[in-house]
């Protein structure tokens, strides 16, 4: 790659390479779209289809001036790759290589003060289709990453891999198990089932032994399973309710303890014991 072509047309040169020429189209975000980057795919007979800065170089200078009201759109056309701006809650840049004039088409949704049909640039409509899945991920990775904060670059880089890979465990999940379940909540369920396989290390500590307890014994404070006793209701005052190990070897068993993060009745201690560390 040559050295004078920016570092963002360049990741999408490089991870297009062994799909240039074959009909597909690429979407991007501002920070990869230029027009430069488009007429180059252009020649590659791949069409592809982002949103822009307007003050990316070469974007067309008519468009700082062009003053437009909402639902507004306007259009112009050069070598091959064509400019839209729409004017939404703000003003929205694209470029396309795909769509070859402005199309608006109904989106099938009501406005909630005027209650008509929205209607939409074909372009965004199309954009908005390509781009949802990574929009979601960059969105919840945003909500919860794994470490806000590191000095060094490739720390942010490890931790963003991380995030990722999280993500996309997460997707899959839902996909093969048909669960509905949310992300954080995810997180937390993976975190435990580590941290329940994680063995600490024994050191060698020198000079003599505390007699006082470990301050070890605080590291389940937060993610540790725990018996309690079933709240009274008002029906009763001592409820109980089937131990969850007995009823899944189809004994019928109750018992008027639980654990009080899964929230599920056992008995203490085989039963507690055997649900937190066997499969059954």
């Amino acid at each position: 790659m040559p050295k004078d072509v920016p570092s963002s047309e360049a990741v999408v040169l490089e991870l297009m390479k062994p799909y240039l020429r074959m009909g597909y189209t690429v979407a991007m975000d501002n920070w990869y779209s230029s027009p430069d980057l488009f007429q180059k795919l252009v020649k590659e007979k791949t069409n592809s289809l982002g949103t822009t800065r307007v003050n990316r170089k070469n974007m067309p200078k008519e468009f700082k001036k062009m003053s437009l009201n909402k639902g507004e759109a306007g259009v112009l056309y050069s070598k091959g790759v064509v400019a839209f701006k729409w004017r939404d809650k703000k003003d929205v840049h694209l470029l396309s290589t795909y769509h070859k004039d402005l199309e608006m088409k109904k989106t099938g949704k009501l406005s909630f003060k005027t209650k008509e049909e929205i209607v939409k640039p074909k372009v965004v409509i199309d954009y908005n289709v390509q781009m949802n899945t990574v929009d979601r991920q960059d969105q919840q990775l945003a909500s919860f990453p794994i470490m806000r904060r590191y000095a060094k670059g490739y720390r942010k880089v490890f931790f963003n891999v991380m995030d990722m890979v999280l993500y996309n465990t997460y997707v899959l999940y839902k996909k093969i198990s048909g669960k509905r379940v949310q992300f954080d909540d995810f997180r937390e369920d993976l975190a435990e089932k580590i941290l329940e396989g994680v063995k600490l290390p024994e050191y060698k500590r020198r000079g003599r032994p505390a007699s006082g307890p470990s301050p070890m014994r605080f590291q389940a404070a937060n993610w540790g399973h725990f018996p309690n006793r079933i709240p009274p209701n008002p029906v009763k005052k001592n409820p109980s309710r089937n131990c969850e190990v007995c009823k899944r070897k189809r004994k019928k068993s109750v018992s008027r303890w639980e654990c009080e993060q899964c929230h599920v009745a056992l008995h203490l201690p085989d039963c507690f014991k055997i649900y937190h560390t066997i499969s059954v």
